[in-house]
């Protein structure tokens, strides 16, 4: 990848005692980058000097040479950490470090792609019971005879199942305009489940739903997760009181 149109574009922010660091993150920094994909740079700085910056020098924006360069102030950046937003640190799994002061981005990048075993368990049982929950109303959605109350309840059970499977493997959920290609790299998902999510979204069925049930507790339990096992108990945890501050910052439903 040629960062030479992007190096002529950050020499000034580079030079800046001010800036800690520069990163591209997006499509731009991964390999299904293709020619519809703009490069999107972050840049880091110190909050005395972000704060002194007019609002048209916080985002540049160069149409005919696809970049997008936007300042974060150092305090906001680091609340990525804390965040419970996916958004907030797919993009930092495989992004770019440009410039790096003092190795600050080397630093919080890894503090911020990482997720905490703690997280990722509750995150598993949380999405796997969304999963559940859309999958066993497909059926009767179509009974009803409401066919875009089907293809929603389809696309929101397979939105929560694109979620479940790459935390299931410690990995972010990606943006959805990307989640085929990061499926594609993802390893140790069958071929299978892929194909059952794009066909139970083309063509929502009762009976497809149930079938993909029965392929993701296999994953699940080849994977050595054993949560799924009683399907009430995981009703009775998610539902719960204890549960309701995983509900409130991850849940779909």
């Amino acid at each position: 990848m040629d960062y030479t149109i992007l190096d002529k574009k950050l020499e000034t922010f580079c030079s800046n005692k001010d800036v800690l660091g520069i990163v591209l993150v997006g499509s731009g920094s991964r390999q299904y980058r293709d020619e519809l994909s703009d490069y999107d740079v972050e840049v880091i700085v110190k909050d005395h000097y972000y704060n002194q910056l007019d609002e048209e020098q916080k985002f540049y924006e160069f149409e005919e040479e696809g970049i997008e360069i936007l300042f974060y102030p150092e305090h906001d950046f680091s609340q990525k950490i804390k965040s419970c937003k996916d958004i907030e640190h797919w993009p930092y799994e495989e992004c770019v470090i440009l410039h790096d002061t003092n190795q600050y981005l080397e630093e919080k990048i890894i503090e911020i792609a990482f997720i905490t075993p703690e997280d990722r368990e509750a995150r598993l049982k949380l999405h796997y019971f969304e999963f559940l929950f859309s999958a066993r109303r497909v059926k009767r959605t179509l009974t009803r005879g409401n066919e875009l109350n089907a293809r929603l309840v389809s696309a929101q059970m397979v939105f929560v199942l694109v979620k479940l499977l790459f935390l299931l493997k410690y990995r972010w959920p990606p943006l959805l305009h990307w989640a085929t290609e990061n499926l594609e790299l993802l390893e140790g998902i069958p071929e299978k489940i892929k194909l059952m999510m794009l066909e139970v979204i083309r063509r929502p069925d009762g009976f497809l739903a149930e079938k993909l049930i029965t392929e993701v507790d296999n994953l699940l339990t080849s994977s050595g997760e054993h949560f799924h096992f009683v399907k009430t108990d995981i009703t009775r945890q998610i539902s719960g009181s204890n549960f309701r501050h995983i509900r409130e910052k991850y849940g779909l439903i």
